[in-house]
């Protein structure tokens, strides 16, 4: 026997073989498992097509409204060219701020922040101010702001992201003139 003619028996043989158990399956199916459970069987089948259709379509969803999100950032000028801008900033720590909302444990130190801001950066300058009223630091004077919980890090990140940091003076303060009006002010 040459190798050629092994090769077409061994072929042979297992292409019989594979149709014996096809069809020894098929005659196990037919007459062993009732029709009841082909119904199950397909019903399940259904379902599971049905459970990753609705799968691909919540992440479909929740895509959708990713990029819904970030076209609203842009068209509202939190986001230029994948960056934030100091409008996108002062957001985003109203944001932090409402999750840091819980009043936080004076150490007994009060944060002073103090600055000069030149008029040709206002808009900076208003933003920066807004977000100080919004971390809850009071004005003592016209550019003097004080608060007894310890914002300095937002802060100072919000400062540099608005190119302000030449311009303001960040202070811990210990003792304070009229500390208690403070105190009753901040409710400590």
């Amino acid at each position: 026997m040459t190798k050629k003619s092994i090769k077409k028996i061994k072929k042979k043989f297992l292409n019989f073989t594979e149709n014996l158990l096809f069809d020894l399956g098929e005659f196990l199916d037919r007459f062993f498992i009732p029709p009841v459970t082909y119904e199950k069987i397909r019903n399940y089948e259904l379902w599971k097509l049905k459970q990753k259709e609705k799968e691909e379509f919540q992440e479909k969803k929740a895509r959708a409204k990713i990029r819904r999100a970030f076209y609203e950032f842009r068209r509202r000028g939190y986001i230029e060219n994948q960056r934030l801008t100091p409008k996108g900033i002062v957001k985003l720590l109203r944001i932090k701020i409402k999750f840091l909302k819980e009043k936080k444990k004076w150490d007994g130190y009060w944060r002073v922040v103090i600055f000069d801001i030149p008029e040709r950066k206002r808009k900076a300058r208003d933003l920066f101010r807004r977000a100080l009223k919004e971390f809850g630091f009071r004005q003592v004077q016209k550019s003097i702001w004080i608060c007894p919980y310890d914002y300095f890090k937002d802060i100072r990140m919000l400062a540099k992201n608005l190119f302000l940091e030449p311009f303001v003076i960040f202070m811990l303060v210990e003792k304070i003139d009229f500390s208690e009006k403070w105190k009753k002010l901040f409710e400590i």
